[in-house]
């Protein structure tokens, strides 16, 4: 099976970074919670079984989250749990494809911007 974050999930229920937080959260717990469910399932077997595809409209705050909760629920060393969130998820940036680019002047980064060079 392969789970995705949904913008519209993310979001929906309510617009501030805390709300954003506590969703994915929540998807997480509930990727595992689906893994778990698996017989006879190996927490090696993970990245095999859930891919994580994250771009730029989407929290990179599940990375370190998903490696919180191996490392401190299900107390996993952090090699382990490394090892296994690094090929669970995936990125693609959609934003500096040259068509949005072209578009683009600069990216805001939370108070200063990355500016398209001209």
């Amino acid at each position: 099976s392969f789970f995705f974050f949904k913008q519209k999930t993310a979001y929906e229920m309510q617009r501030g970074l805390v709300g954003s937080e506590m969703c994915i959260k929540r998807q997480l717990q509930d990727i595992i919670r689906r893994f778990m469910k698996i017989k006879g399932h190996a927490w090696s077997d993970f990245p095999g079984k859930v891919a994580i595809q994250l771009n730029d409209t989407h929290p990179s705050i599940a990375i370190p989250e998903l490696l919180r909760i191996l490392i401190d629920d299900y107390q996993m060393p952090y090699q382990e749990a490394y090892s296994i969130v690094n090929k669970t998820f995936s990125y693609t940036c959609l934003l500096y494809t040259s068509d949005a680019a072209d578009d683009t002047p600069g990216v805001d980064l939370g108070g200063s911007s990355i500016m398209k060079k001209k």
